[in-house]
């Protein structure tokens, strides 16, 4: 089994590696991939509001790798990824990640 996380991620605090780990149980023993976006969603969505980062994508992906991440996809952040609805989403992290649903959550 494995498990799959989607976020920013920014910070990588105590809320995160908490997730991590919980990933990592659930994983059973499989990898744990987290998706993050670069740059972030709000650059897209709205210019004029945009949050400030606190890690580059390099110091983040460095950290999720530490706190148990086995794999950090980072998704490029356009207009077309934010439009895609939710099972076209899917779709395409099924592609990139070969993940599975099978409906019991876990």
């Amino acid at each position: 089994m494995s498990s799959l996380m989607i976020g920013n991620f920014d910070g990588v605090h105590l809320g995160h590696r908490a997730l991590l780990h919980c990933s990592r149980k659930c994983a059973a023993g499989g990898k744990v991939t987290v998706v993050t976006f670069e740059p972030h969603p709000s650059e897209i969505l709205r210019p004029e509001k945009r949050v400030e980062c606190l890690l580059s994508a390099d110091a983040r992906r460095a950290l999720l790798l530490d706190a148990g991440a086995d794999v950090v996809l980072e998704l490029p952040t356009t207009r077309e990824l934010l439009d895609l609805d939710a099972a076209d989403f899917v779709d395409m992290l099924r592609e990139k990640c070969r993940f599975r649903c099978d409906g019991r959550g876990r």
